[in-house]
């Protein structure tokens, strides 16, 4: 089981011998789907399990939910994916 200690060590980022660090906010960031798909009741998490060494992504409706695990190779593929999906929305077809 994690402790709150070693979540803090991780949290922190050491730059030189200056001793300047940063450290990291508790934070949860959802994304929504629109209104125009009627997808605005979905919730979507993304967040990394230090134990596993993984990314889970997970899908909430309703109080139902659905989670994948990606490992790391993976985890950039799709991400590489995202902005390519991006970027075909921005371009004039």
């Amino acid at each position: 089981m994690p402790t709150l200690l070693g979540y803090l060590c991780k949290s922190l980022i050491f730059t030189g011998f200056d001793k300047t660090f940063i450290i990291m906010a508790n934070t949860r960031l959802i994304f929504y789907g629109t209104k125009e798909s009627i997808t605005s009741n979905v919730e979507l998490n993304c967040f990394s399990d230090e134990e596993k060494k993984t990314v889970c992504i997970s899908l909430e409706e309703d109080g139902n939910f659905i989670y994948t695990y990606l490992d790391e190779s993976t985890a950039i593929k799709l991400a590489k994916k995202l902005r390519t999906e991006i970027n075909n929305i921005k371009e004039p077809f």
